[in-house]
């Protein structure tokens, strides 16, 4: 059958920003990615874990274990990902900072 949204926000995430990345030399070990889920509460899934074909197969593994549902809250998720953009201790790494969402936000 067809991917779900979620189904292919993982796989696109596994493959495209992992997987295409490492087999191309752009990224290696010493990058990092963290992925925070928003839902009724931001939660932190990844934290600044190596780009490496262990995160690929993490990710990978979210297709099984994270299903999307509830409410998508920004105002959690925007100040953890300012928490996690200001504990970075590597000044040379480029940061790049996505939400993905298939809603308006149901923040009050």
């Amino acid at each position: 059958g067809k991917a779900t949204r979620a189904e292919a926000v993982w796989l696109t995430l596994a493959f495209t920003c992992v997987g295409d990345e490492l087999r191309s030399g752009n990224r290696k070990g010493s990058d990092v990615m963290s992925i925070i889920g928003m839902r009724k509460t931001a939660e932190l899934l990844v934290d600044r874990e190596p780009m490496d074909w262990l995160l690929y197969n993490k990710i990978v593994g979210f297709l099984r274990n994270e299903r999307p549902g509830g409410d998508g809250k920004y105002t959690g998720a925007i100040e953890l990902a300012e928490a996690c953009l200001l504990g970075n201790t590597r000044g040379s790494c480029a940061l790049a900072l996505l939400f993905l969402s298939d809603g308006k936000p149901s923040d009050e």
